[in-house]
C-alpha cells in the first residue's frame, strides 16, 4: 500500500483498529492459527485422534467511506460526521478502498474452531477476494 495520502493512511489505519476490535468480540476459537493458513491440521476427537484437514474460509469485509473534515478529523461517514459545523469536507478513503481479511473454519466430525486472531489490511485494488472468500461489502 505505497503510496497513500496521510489522510488514506489515517482512514486504513482507522478501518484495521475497527477490524480487528471487531474481530476480538467473536466468541474465542479453539485454535488461533495465521491469517495466511487456508487448511489446519487438528486430531479430530470423533475421529479417534486422526489427523484432519480444517478447511479455513477468508472473509473480505471492504472498508466503508470515509472523509476528513476540515477540523482535520478523518472518520467513516455517517449522520454525525461531517461535523455540521465545519463547513464540508473531502472525501478521505472510497468505499471499498482497503480490505480487512482474517480465516476462520470448522471441524464438520469434531465442531473443532479454528481463527485468525489479527487479520490484515490490504489494498482492494491489489489483493481481491479469493474465489472462496465471504465478502462483506460496506453498507
Amino acid at each position: 500500500m505505497a503510496g497513500l495520502t496521510p489522510a488514506e493512511l489515517a482512514a486504513a489505519r482507522l478501518f484495521r483498529g475497527q477490524q480487528r476490535a471487531a474481530l476480538a468480540k467473536l466468541d474465542p476459537p479453539d485454535i488461533t492459527v495465521s491469517v495466511f493458513v487456508r487448511q489446519y491440521r487438528h486430531n479430530c476427537s470423533a475421529q479417534n485422534g486422526k489427523s484432519v484437514a480444517l478447511e479455513l474460509r477468508e472473509h473480505y469485509v471492504r472498508s466503508p467511506l470515509y472523509r476528513v473534515c476540515y477540523c482535520s478529523v478523518v472518520a467513516e461517514q455517517g449522520p454525525d460526521f461531517p461535523h455540521r459545523d465545519c463547513d464540508g469536507s473531502v472525501i478521505a478513503a472510497e468505499a471499498g478502498r482497503f480490505a480487512f481479511i482474517w480465516t476462520e473454519g470448522r471441524c464438520n466430525a469434531c465442531g473443532t474452531t479454528a481463527r485468525s486472531s489479527r487479520g490484515r489490511l490490504v489494498d482492494s485494488a491489489e489483493r481481491p477476494p479469493a474465489d472462496h472468500a465471504i465478502v462483506v461489502s460496506p453498507a
